[in-house]
């Protein structure tokens, strides 16, 4: 049986709502498929957001690469939290 809405639609009427009812929308985002799904709705509907909140353990990651060998810029990434303006 074939749902009444597609999922896609549902996506779209729900970033509609949020858009609708707050001043200033905020996504954080880590890449997982939650966030991603909540991207790729608002850009595939033109839905603006105010600000994209990117987070993981860069720190972390940064000091990985170091012991592996790898030749990167030290400090690439200097915060856990990284801000990007749509």
């Amino acid at each position: 049986m074939k749902p009444p809405v597609a999922l896609d639609e549902l996506y779209k009427q729900r970033a509609l709502q949020l858009r609708e009812a707050y001043d200033h929308l905020v996504l954080f985002f880590s890449g997982g498929v939650d966030s991603w799904n909540i991207l790729h709705t608002f850009v595939k509907h033109n839905i603006k957001l105010d600000e994209i909140y990117m987070f993981g353990a860069f720190e972390a990651e940064e000091k990985q690469y170091s012991n592996l060998g790898f030749d990167r810029n030290p400090g690439y990434y200097t915060r856990e939290i990284q801000r990007a303006l749509p």
